[in-house]
């Protein structure tokens, strides 16, 4: 699934409404899943680690 690049849609939770069937037991249930974010203009995420150690 792709979604739109508004900070207000996610922050109101549609990738949880969007999603929620999936997590439902039965044959179409996931077993990951993922979001990618680059961030806010006020959030930086350049201090951020991506992996146990990172820098």
């Amino acid at each position: 699934m792709i979604f739109p690049l508004r900070w207000h849609a996610f922050a109101h939770g549609i990738v949880e409404r969007a999603l929620t069937p999936y997590f439902r037991p039965g044959p179409g249930r996931v077993d990951l899943f993922t979001t990618v974010s680059q961030g806010r203009v006020d959030q930086s995420t350049s201090n951020t680690p991506t992996a146990p150690g990172a820098k």
